[in-house]
């Protein structure tokens, strides 16, 4: 029996198929670059599951937009 399969927003290096993936670090990056640009400074950064690539690309792209805007 065949089928077919595409993952999303989770990458499996074992399996081969197709994948649809965002760029997890960028779009944090971008979204508290935006927040700051419009005055926020206290910006929370809420996740869960940290164990999760995706979760750890997040929140380095958080952090790093409010290392690069100078936000404590």
């Amino acid at each position: 029996m065949e089928f077919s399969m595409v993952f999303f927003d989770r990458i499996c290096d074992e399996i081969v198929v197709d994948k649809v993936i965002v760029d997890d670090f960028e779009g944090a990056y971008q979204a508290v670059k935006h927040l700051i640009s419009i005055g926020c400074r206290r910006i929370a950064h809420l996740a869960s599951h940290q164990h999760l690539i995706i979760a750890q690309n997040r929140l380095e792209g958080y952090i790093k937009a409010l290392s690069d805007h100078n936000v404590p």
